[in-house]
C-alpha cells in the first residue's frame, strides 16, 4: 500500500506500472489478496477506483487517482 501507479494501457487493457506519485496517478489505499470481487473496496476510504487480477495469483488493488 502506498505505491503510485500510472496506467500506460488501455480500459479494456490496463498496462500499470509503480511511478513516483504525483497529479494523475494512482495511490494504493489497499490490495486484497486471493480475490477478483471489485466490490471489496466500497468500504476503503478515498477509493476512485479500482484494478483487478483473476490470473493466480488473483487479486484487487484500492486506488484513489492524486
Amino acid at each position: 500500500m502506498g505505491d503510485c501507479l500510472a496506467d500506460s494501457g488501455s480500459p479494456a487493457t490496463p498496462a500499470l506500472r509503480v511511478v513516483q506519485c504525483g497529479p494523475g496517478v494512482f495511490k494504493v489505499l489497499r490490495r486484497f489478496e486471493g480475490t477478483s470481487d471489485r466490490a471489496k473496496c466500497k468500504g476503503v476510504s478515498g477509493h476512485t477506483h479500482d484494478y483487478f487480477a483473476t490470473e493466480p495469483p488473483a487479486f484487487v488493488l484500492c486506488m484513489a487517482l492524486l
